[in-house]
C-alpha cells in the first residue's frame, strides 16, 4: 500500500483524536489522575533526570528504601519513544504528547490493518476510530501502559497476515521488531495478549489460506520464531524482569493475587448479554465481586446488542 493514497485518512485520524485532546494541545493542560500525580510523573521525574545525565536508571533510590527502575518494567526505559519525549521534553509536556501520540499511532495502526484485510476506506476510518477511542483506552488514560504497549497491537496483527499470505520475510522481520518494541514499553500483560492473538491468528489462517495448507503451515512454524526473535531484540528489559522474580520476595504473588481484579465466564456472560446488570447496586458486591476477589469499578466486559447485530448482518448480507 502506499502511504500517499491513505495520507488523506490518516490525517483525518490525527485530527479525530486531536479534537479528543485539544485541552492538552491548544491549551497545555494536563491530565489528572490520582495514579498519574503520586505514581507515574514522580517515575517520570526521576527517568528524566537519569537521561540528563547520560546513565541507566537501574536503580531508584527515591522510592521508599529503593527499587528496581529497570527490572521493575513499568517505566519503560529503553522504549524508544520514551527516550525521545523524555530526553527532549519536560516530564509534565513528554507525559500528555505520549498520551496523543500513542492514540494516533494506534488509528494509524488499526487502519492499515483493517484495510489489508480487505475493508474499504470508509470502513477502515471508522474501524480505526473505534480501535482508538475504544473503553479500554478511555478508562485507562491515566494508566500510561496501556497505550504505550496497546497502539502496537494491530501491527503485530497486520505484518502476521501479511507473512501468512505473501511470504515476504521483511514482513517477518517486521512482526519481530513490533512485538521488540512492544515489549520494550514495559507491562507485559499487554504484550502476552498480543502474542495470543497472532498465535491464534496464525492457527486460524493455515486452512483458510489461499496459498495452500501446506506452505501457509510452513509460514506458520515460523511465527513463534519471530515472537523469539522480538524477546530477543527486548532482552535488555526483559532479563532484569526475570531476575527480579526469580530473586523478589515472592510472598504475596500467590495464585490468590494472579487471579484477583479477573473476571468469572459468567461474569462475561451477562456483561455481555445484559451490561451494567451487576453494576448498578452495591448489594451485588458480596454475592458477585467479593468471592471473586474483584471489584465492579475494575471490570465491565460487553459487547452488546448493536454491534452484534450489525456483525451478524454483515455476515448474512456477504453470504
Amino acid at each position: 500500500m502506499r502511504f500517499t493514497h491513505h495520507a488523506g485518512p490518516l490525517c483525518l485520524l490525527a485530527l479525530v483524536v486531536a479534537a479528543w485532546f485539544w485541552p492538552i494541545l491548544v491549551t497545555g493542560q494536563q491530565p489528572v489522575a490520582p495514579q498519574i500525580t503520586s505514581t507515574d510523573l514522580p517515575l517520570y521525574h526521576f527517568y528524566s533526570r537519569a537521561l540528563e545525565e547520560d546513565r541507566v536508571p537501574y536503580w531508584n533510590e527515591r522510592l521508599g528504601f529503593g527499587t528496581p527502575a529497570v527490572a521493575d518494567g513499568r517505566i519503560g526505559v529503553f522504549y524508544p519513544v520514551h527516550q525521545l519525549l523524555y530526553r527532549f521534553l519536560s516530564v509534565e509536556r513528554a507525559y500528555s504528547w505520549s498520551l496523543v501520540l500513542h492514540l494516533v499511532l494506534a488509528g494509524w495502526f488499526a487502519f492499515w490493518c483493517a484495510r489489508v484485510f480487505g475493508l474499504g476506506r470508509a470502513a477502515s476510518i471508522l474501524a480505526a476510530t473505534v480501535f482508538a477511542g475504544q473503553g479500554f483506552f478511555v478508562v485507562h488514560a491515566d494508566q500510561a501502559w496501556s497505550y504505550t504497549t496497546g497502539c502496537w497491537l494491530p501491527l503485530a496483527v497486520l505484518a502476521t497476515w501479511r507473512w501468512l499470505r505473501d511470504g515476504s520475510w521483511c514482513w517477518l522481520v517486521g512482526l519481530s521488531l513490533v512485538l521488540g518494541v512492544q515489549l520494550l514499553a514495559g507491562h507485559f500483560q499487554i504484550a502476552s495478549y498480543t502474542i495470543l492473538t497472532i498465535l491464534l491468528l496464525t492457527v486460524i489462517a493455515i486452512p483458510l489460506s489461499p496459498v495452500g495448507r501446506r506452505t501457509a503451515a510452513c509460514r506458520g512454524l515460523l511465527v513463534p520464531l519471530a515472537v523469539l526473535g522480538g524477546m530477543s531484540l527486548a532482552a535488555v528489559q526483559l532479563v532484569p524482569v526475570a531476575e527480579l522474580i526469580i530473586q523478589g520476595d515472592s510472598r504475596g504473588r500467590g495464585v490468590d493475587f494472579l487471579v484477583s481484579f479477573s473476571s468469572p465466564p459468567w461474569h462475561l456472560l451477562v456483561h455481555h448479554l445484559a451490561p451494567g446488570l451487576l453494576h448498578g447496586h452495591p448489594l451485588w458486591d458480596p454475592v458477585s465481586w467479593v468471592p471473586w476477589q474483584s471489584a465492579r469499578s475494575e471490570s465491565l466486559g460487553y459487547v452488546g446488542l448493536l454491534p452484534v447485530g450489525l456483525g451478524l448482518t454483515a455476515l448474512i448480507w456477504t453470504g
